[in-house]
């Protein structure tokens, strides 16, 4: 609400792009209105990031190419989802025939409402969130909006930036296991068996102080 407002002033020229927390909005806009929005936060010592990227996602902007998006996709059919989706653009849970070339086209028009989308899979019960991304970007969101309404949860990303190997996302995996979530390691140890762990001595020792009883005055 705080951003939207300042950016009121502008316009069409900027927008609010995606809220992704309580403390974490991205806005687009034209390149000389977000100099100037940029320049402005930095006056007043808020925290910013430039994302680069040459296009105005989710802002006024995309409505000028709204028939070449149209023409783009309209040989595309949309299916059953295999995978239960909850749109950040509808805000519900989608079949996948409703994603068709209108959908895609308001899924770019539109601010991208993550954290309202956290808020209500969190409400249904949902409880672990895995970012799937070459850098984890939202996870910080994610664990803001959870601790918002202390939402106990598993957020971890998936990959990192220089770090996109097999180890890096065994790792993200890892993280899961040791957290309770149930992972299963066979696709990840082919050929592999159970092993006992080794045995070593344990020598066991009490430092505590022993109570002593007696009578006092």
């Amino acid at each position: 609400d705080a951003v939207r407002a300042r950016v009121a002033r502008y316009g069409d020229r900027l927008a609010v792009a995606a809220v992704n927390g309580p403390a974490s909005v991205v806005v687009s806009g034209e390149p000389a209105a977000v100099d100037e929005f940029a320049a402005e936060l930095a006056a007043d010592r808020v925290r910013l990031r430039r994302v680069p990227i040459d296009y105005a996602s989710h802002s006024p902007q995309v409505e000028r190419i709204r028939a070449e998006l149209a023409e783009a996709v309209a040989g595309v059919t949309p299916g059953p989802a295999a995978v239960p989706v909850y749109s950040t653009t509808d805000l519900c849970w989608l079949d996948g025939p409703e994603m068709d070339a209108d959908y895609w086209y308001r899924n770019l028009r539109q601010p991208v409402e993550l954290a309202d989308a956290i808020r209500a899979v969190a409400a249904d019960g949902h409880d672990t969130y895995v970012e799937c991304s070459p850098h984890p970007v939202l996870t910080p969101g994610i664990e803001q909006t959870l601790q918002e309404h202390d939402r106990p949860a598993v957020v971890v990303g998936s990959l990192q930036r220089d770090r996109g190997d097999r180890a890096r996302f065994l790792l993200a995996v890892a993280q899961l296991h040791v957290r309770g979530v149930p992972v299963d390691w066979q696709p990840a140890l082919a050929g592999g068996r159970r092993v006992d762990l080794p045995t070593y001595a344990f020598v066991r020792r009490r430092y505590w102080p022993r109570p002593l009883t007696g009578a006092a005055d």
